[in-house]
């Protein structure tokens, strides 16, 4: 941890640098107001702490006019309301709508991002960890750097404002203030590097006490979470998180508590008993210092002092913010493993599977091995085989979820790496077996999105087909009728045969060239199944991949890949690994036997 945190700070420079323009671009009204802010109170600090008392009290020493001393008391009040009115302007309405665009901007950028890496990285606990705290901290981590900058940068001009005048008064006392300073500075440096560590740990942590959080939470775990003893598990969970959690504090409590105490004995014991006291004797004995020097030399102690140690402390906040800011940069600069091609889309003609074989990430076993399949348009092809063959594994790699790291997958003779990926992945369609219908609208969930009107007609008949005519009728606001009720209390649940239907009308309503079908009727009812069939094998136009461990649906395929551990163990149509008396026949005469029984 050690070796990071220097890397971070060594980088601290270039990290602040770069957020501050990111900010720059999306809020420069903000940061221009902050500024001229910062600077504006900065000098008033100098003035009024110093230059101004010095002459106010000389003034009096030196029996002034009393009419002029009102005079300019009056005339800094007035300065000073009007910085106030400024400061609030800038803090209460400049503010509040600069955080709100921030994150609007940074949230967009982010979640684009997130589309374009790798789905593979999702299986690294470590990412994931970074990806969630990115999205939860980045904006907020930029307000708070602003303000850091923008209190280095006023501590810098009073600093220096003041020290110049404190110099012309007593020497001896400003260079004690500056090392005391310095000695902070490094405790400080050491505090804010123990706390970043506390924060990296507590954060997997925090993760793992949100997750049950989520699951008693959400109402796609309610049911589940009140049977058996699975919330009981959670409950278990979440304790020895909060567990860990606690301990964590306590590991690092001690030192920082240790390192906040060294601070403030130093900060107590030197100012408010040594300078201070030296201040005062020096008043006593010297016959040159005046009654306006003394009194700027009492007030410049504290006031160059909290300068100087907000300036020290702001340089340790400021790369402890360079750590968190790191973290931003590498997610939002991170690159993707896939080729982007640069070739356009062709009308489709075939999909060929050439020896692919993977494994998934930290795993030593292959998932596929040797794996060749071939679609031809027009086709309907079908991937059979028992859980963990790897059916689904081989659907992600035909979609450039992940990338084989064995054999090539060409489209239409062509490495699929030679197409753009997004224009790649917008040519085919897609029904996952872990679908998720969305809090949108019936046709946003069924049309991708797409709020075009016209899409309509092509949604209903999509409905259609899928039996889904009886269910929408009933439905409170027909196409417009918000699924799940998580931000209208109107909202509609669906049944998880009714979602499915929803998810493969996606399909059916897009203009596809390859529909890609990952257990399509496991939920469905009998007559939607019988629907489904009727369409896969009715769609002569239509372009089918369809993997399933329900052979009532294989019947009708042009051609039938089985997969066991791994590997293409048989292949041909239904009649023909029937007649095979292979892995295939054995599994739909147990299947059709459990439907005869």
């Amino acid at each position: 941890m050690k070796k990071e945190n220097d890397k971070d700070r060594s980088a601290a420079p270039a990290n602040l640098l770069y957020m501050i323009r990111y900010a720059a671009r999306y809020i420069p009204g903000y940061c221009a107001a902050l500024i001229a802010r910062t600077l504006l109170n900065a000098l008033w600090t100098v003035f009024a702490s110093t230059l101004f008392l010095k002459m106010l009290f000389d003034a009096i020493e030196g029996d002034a006019d009393f009419r002029w001393i009102i005079a300019a008391v009056t005339a800094v009040a007035v300065l000073r309301i009007m910085l106030i009115l400024f400061d609030k302007w800038v803090q209460d309405l400049c503010r509040p709508k600069a955080e709100l665009t921030l994150h609007e901007k940074m949230q967009g950028e982010l979640y684009e991002k997130a589309l374009e890496l790798d789905f593979a990285l999702y299986d690294s606990p470590e990412f994931y960890d970074n990806f969630i705290w990115t999205i939860r901290e980045s904006d907020t981590r930029v307000m708070s750097m602003l303000d850091a900058c923008s209190g280095f940068l006023s501590s810098l001009v009073s600093a220096a404002g003041i020290l110049a005048v404190f110099l012309s008064i007593d020497v001896l006392a400003a260079l004690t203030v500056l090392a005391v300073g310095i000695a902070n500075y490094f405790l400080n440096k050491k505090l804010n590097g123990l706390r970043y560590e506390k924060a990296i740990e507590r954060n997997r942590i925090t993760r793992r006490k949100e997750y049950a959080g989520r699951v008693f939470g959400r109402m796609e775990y309610a049911k589940e979470m009140r049977m058996g003893g699975i919330a009981n598990l959670m409950q278990e969970n979440y304790r020895k998180a909060a567990d860990d959690d606690i301990a964590c504090l306590k590991k690092y409590a001690p030192r920082i508590l240790l390192g906040q105490i060294a601070s403030s004995i130093l900060v107590s014991c030197v100012f408010q008993i040594v300078i201070t006291g030296y201040m005062i004797f020096r008043y006593t004995v010297d016959p040159l210092l005046s009654l306006g020097d003394f009194a700027v030399g009492v007030n410049a102690v504290w006031k160059l002092f909290m300068q100087v140690n907000s300036l020290i402390m702001g340089v340790a906040g400021l790369q402890e913010h360079s750590m968190y800011i790191e973290k931003f940069r590498t997610f939002l600069g991170a690159e993707t493993e896939h080729d982007e091609g640069t070739r356009k889309m062709e009308p489709f003609r075939s999909l060929e599977v050439s020896d692919v074989g993977f494994a998934y990430r930290g795993s030593g076993q292959d998932v596929l091995s040797g794996v060749s399949i071939k679609v031809e348009k027009g086709e309907k092809v079908a991937i059979v085989g028992v859980n963990g063959a790897g059916k689904t594994t081989l659907a992600r790699l035909l979609l450039r979820l992940y990338e084989p790291q064995r054999g090539s997958i060409r489209y239409n003779g062509r490495e699929i790496t030679e197409y753009r990926l997004a224009e790649y992945r917008s040519r085919i369609g897609a029904v996952f077996q872990d679908f998720k219908l969305f809090a949108a609208t019936l046709a946003e969930n069924v049309s991708n999105g797409e709020n075009d009107p016209a899409w309509n007609g092509r949604i209903r008949e999509a409905l259609r087909q899928m039996l889904f005519d009886d269910r929408l009728r009933f439905m409170p606001d027909g196409l417009d009728s918000v699924l799940t009720k998580e931000f209208d209390e109107n909202g509609v649940y669906l049944s998880g045969g009714e979602s499915q239907k929803v998810a493969i009308s996606r399909v059916l309503a897009g203009d596809f060239d390859l529909i890609i079908m990952d257990e399509p009727s496991a939920a469905l009812d009998p007559a939607a199944e019988y629907e489904l069939n009727h369409i896969l094998a009715e769609s002569e136009d239509r372009t089918i991949l369809f993997i399933s461990h329900r052979l009532s649906t294989t019947r009708m395929a042009d051609r039938i890949y089985v997969l066991d551990g791994g590997r293409v163990a048989e292949s041909g149509n239904h009649d023909e690994l029937m007649r095979k008396d292979g892995i295939y026949a054995e599994m739909f005469r147990t299947q059709a036997s459990k439907y005869c029984a």
